[in-house]
Parts: structure tokens; C-alpha cells; sequence
């Protein structure tokens, strides 16, 4: 009787056993499935995290999402980083059109998985564990930091003179009067910007819509307007018009326009050239932008006179670059003259050392932040204010004091928003105490140590009015 119970108990553990096992593995496989899904989901979220507030520089965002991977190889896992606005209109891969605020920043995570136990293998087939996560970047990141356009590159300052020791004991001849050796000073850069919206291409195929139209603004490394300059383009040897205040386009004070009808995207290069200056390029792709049939309308600020007293405006400083150091020139004495037969030597001359010039600080730089700034239309009718400083490098300056002042109105202090951004305590713009009927110059001054003050006057009339922080 035993015998037979101990056979049916090995014929039920026969039969049992293959499924114990079978669900064993499935749960295993299915755990690591799961757990793979849940690191990469996390780490699609910590780049997304690093992206909102460093959206320009991808590499930051990558390592924040390699960090985060356990148990998971880097090298097999894809990243992919776009932008968007949160319509069905497509991605933005343009650093450039990244609106703070309304850009979001896009981070797709992928890897491809698939089952280690041959069984499970063969009835779930290989697949790839993605994540995509999207977040809106963030008011005071470095979305709007001025970018340099494709070109030259800085000239980067040369290191402090050495010191020269004195006359060796046998001085070599030097003419008298013989003046130094000039060392030239590097030429400053031109930095070109495509106007927004440009370059364009028109998509209807009758005459004149479907040409590619052009428009540039040429400026200084301190960002001043640069009038005069040759701006050529790579699309039919075409010349642009200087049409006054650094813009340049067609000859009627519009944008330029091809000949003939273009309906192909492709990339235009303007290449700026002026004499004292080393050129500057920028490259965009038509297919970047809108289609447009016509020269855009892109609004140029200009300023309003006020009523009352006449009022002098402040103009904007001149950026001094960096000072180039030139090494100062070894004087080497006259040689001693011969004795006279009388042995009695004359002495020799002794050459006078030169002090070394103290280095001329460098400037801060001052610009409003686009719309900026602005006056409501509608009671109350506050002052809102939002400003950028960097150093005449374009490097962003957090720690200055900022103040700003009203025409005939009231003063304040601005708060560091960091990244070089100044506006309110709150974290975004500057908002007056004071309600104003008319549209004022609003002058804001930036200080601090080591460097020259930066200022920049703007009135309220050459932005569009606002209610709130745009």
C-alpha cells in the first residue's frame, strides 16, 4: 500500500513540477523586465530634470541620465533630446528658438531587452523598453543666453609680460634711437544673427512665392550694431543691403529675396567682412523656420519721446575688450667706451627700468530682456522690468548690484535671478511700486568690483504693453 502511494506521489510531482518552474522563471523574467523599466523611466526623468534648467547643453543632460542607470549598460542605452512646445507641430532641434516658458525640453530614454531563458525567449520575442518624459523649461534658465554665431572665435588674452633680467656681463651693441618692435593688436570679431523668423522659403508655385528670403543684423563682440560691413551670401553670389543699425537685407529697406523660385529646403550661409574686423558667419536651414510668401514682419525697437522737459538720453556705453599685454622691449645699455692710455675707465650707462602698466578693467554689459521693458494699458498701470549683464566676453555676471531707475519716478534694486538674469524677488521680473499714465525711460546700472559700470536706457513705448512678467 505504501509502495503505490509513494508512485502516485511521484507521477503527481512529474506532472506538477515542469509548471512550478515555468512560473518560477516567468516571474524572474517578468521582475527584471519591470525593474529595467522602472531605471530607465528614472533616468528619462533626471535628464529631464537637468534639461529644464541647462537647455542648451545636452552633454550635462546625457551624463544625468547615465548616472542614474543601475544594473543597466550605458553603451546600450539610446538618448535621444529634442524640443517642443506641447502642440502636434512637430520638434525644434534650433537652440535658438527656445522660448523660456513655452519650450519644452524632450528626453527619450530606450533599450532594447529581451528574455534570458531560452523557454521564455522563444515565446516572448525581443523588444525595446522606452520612456519618454517632457518638461517646460524653466523662467531664468539658460535658454535665452546670448549665443555666439558660427565664426571666429574669441581671442583669448595673452599671458602677463616676463619680467627681463639685467645686462649680462658682455651687453650687445644696440643703435641708439632704435625704437621697439610693435606687437599688433588682434582684430575685434563680427557676430552675424538671422533675424527671427529667417531664412524662409515660400511653398506656392506661382511667381515670387516660392523664393528664399533673407534678412541678418551684424554687431561687435560688445554687442554694438556694425553699419558698413560687406554681408555676402553662399545663394547666388548675392550682396545684402545696408539698411542702417546693423540690419541688413534687399536694396527697398526689406528683407532680400532670391531670383528664382526655391522649393527644396537647404542651408544659407551670411558671411559679414569689414575692414579693422575678422569676419563672422551664421548658417541656418530654411526648413528651420515658417514657410513665408512675403518679407516678414519683425518688429524693430524704436524709442518714444516723452512729454514734458526735454529729456537727454543716456547713451549706451562702448565695451572696452580685454587689454592685449604687450611685453615691453629689453633696453640693452650702450657698450662702456674704451679706455683712455691714462687706465681710467669711464663708467658705463645704466639702463632705467620702466614700470608696467596696470591692466584697464574690464566692462559690464546691460541688455533688457526681450519686451522688456514694459508698461500695462490698462489700470494699474505698473512698470515691469527684466535685464541680462555679462562681461565683454558675453559670460554671465551673477553677483553684480543692479539698480534701476524710473524717469521723474521711483528707484529700485534688482534681484539675481542667476545665469545673469535681474528681476524681481519673486523670481521673474521687476514690478514698480508706483503706477504710471505715460510711458517712462527706465535706466538700469549694474556695479561691481574689478569692473567698469555697465548702463542701458530703454522706454516703455518700444515694447508691447503688459499686464504681467511676459
Amino acid at each position: 500500500m505504501n509502495v503505490r502511494r509513494r508512485g502516485q506521489s511521484l507521477v503527481e510531482m512529474a506532472l506538477v513540477l515542469p509548471i512550478l518552474l515555468l512560473i518560477l522563471i516567468g516571474l524572474i523574467e517578468f521582475g527584471r523586465a519591470f525593474f529595467i523599466y522602472a531605471v530607465v523611466s528614472n533616468a528619462a526623468r533626471e535628464g529631464v530634470r537637468a534639461g529644464i534648467v541647462e537647455p542648451l547643453d545636452f552633454d550635462y543632460v546625457r551624463n544625468a541620465v547615465t548616472r542614474t542607470l543601475v544594473l543597466v549598460p550605458p553603451e546600450d542605452v539610446d538618448i535621444d533630446i529634442h524640443y517642443d512646445d506641447g502642440t502636434d507641430e512637430g520638434t525644434v532641434t534650433d537652440p535658438a528658438r527656445i522660448e523660456e516658458g513655452r519650450s519644452r525640453i524632450v528626453v527619450k530614454v530606450s533599450y532594447p531587452f529581451s528574455m534570458v531563458t531560452p523557454l521564455i525567449s522563444a515565446i516572448f520575442p525581443p523588444t525595446t523598453i522606452e520612456f519618454t518624459s517632457a518638461r517646460t523649461i524653466v523662467a531664468g534658465a539658460r535658454a535665452h543666453k546670448p549665443t555666439q554665431p558660427a565664426g571666429p572665435t574669441n581671442t583669448p588674452v595673452p599671458p602677463p609680460p616676463t619680467s627681463t633680467p639685467g645686462p649680462s656681463p658682455t651687453p650687445t651693441p644696440t643703435p641708439p634711437g632704435a625704437a621697439p618692435t610693435a606687437t599688433p593688436t588682434p582684430p575685434m570679431a563680427l557676430y552675424v544673427q538671422y533675424l527671427s523668423g529667417y531664412p524662409c522659403r515660400g511653398q506656392e508655385f506661382n511667381p515670387n512665392k516660392g523664393r528664399i528670403r533673407v534678412k541678418v543684423r551684424v554687431t561687435d563682440a560688445g554687442g554694438n550694431p556694425v553699419e558698413g560691413a560687406t554681408v555676402t551670401l553662399d545663394l547666388e553670389g548675392a550682396t545684402l543691403a545696408d539698411l542702417g543699425n546693423g540690419y541688413y537685407g534687399g536694396p527697398t529697406g526689406d528683407c532680400w529675396a532670391s531670383s528664382a523660385n526655391d522649393y527644396t529646403d537647404r542651408n544659407v550661409t551670411a558671411t559679414a567682412s569689414k575692414a579693422g574686423y575678422s569676419p563672422g558667419s551664421v548658417t541656418a536651414n530654411t526648413g528651420s523656420n515658417p514657410v513665408c510668401s512675403g518679407c516678414l514682419v519683425v518688429p524693430t525697437p524704436t524709442p518714444t519721446p516723452t512729454g514734458g522737459p526735454t529729456s537727454t538720453p543716456t547713451p549706451i556705453p562702448t565695451y572696452t575688450p580685454l587689454p592685449t599685454y604687450t611685453p615691453l622691449p629689453t633696453y640693452t645699455p650702450l657698450p662702456s667706451s674704451t679706455p683712455t692710455p691714462s687706465n681710467t675707465p669711464t663708467p658705463s650707462n645704466t639702463p632705467t627700468s620702466t614700470p608696467i602698466p596696470s591692466p584697464t578693467p574690464q566692462s559690464l554689459v546691460v541688455t533688457f530682456v526681450a519686451n522688456y521693458p514694459c508698461r500695462a494699458q490698462t489700470p494699474p498701470k505698473y512698470i515691469r522690468v527684466k535685464v541680462y549683464v555679462t562681461d565683454g566676453g558675453g559670460n554671465p555676471i551673477s553677483d553684480a548690484n543692479v539698480t534701476v531707475q524710473i524717469s521723474g519716478g521711483e528707484s529700485g534694486t534688482l534681484t539675481s535671478l542667476g545665469g545673469g538674469y535681474y528681476g524681481g524677488a519673486g523670481g521673474s521680473c521687476w514690478v514698480s511700486t508706483n503706477t504710471y499714465p505715460n510711458d517712462k525711460d527706465v535706466t538700469v546700472t549694474a556695479v561691481k568690483a574689478g569692473y567698469t559700470n555697465g548702463v542701458v536706457t530703454a522706454n516703455t513705448g518700444s515694447t508691447p504693453s503688459c499686464s504681467n512678467c511676459p
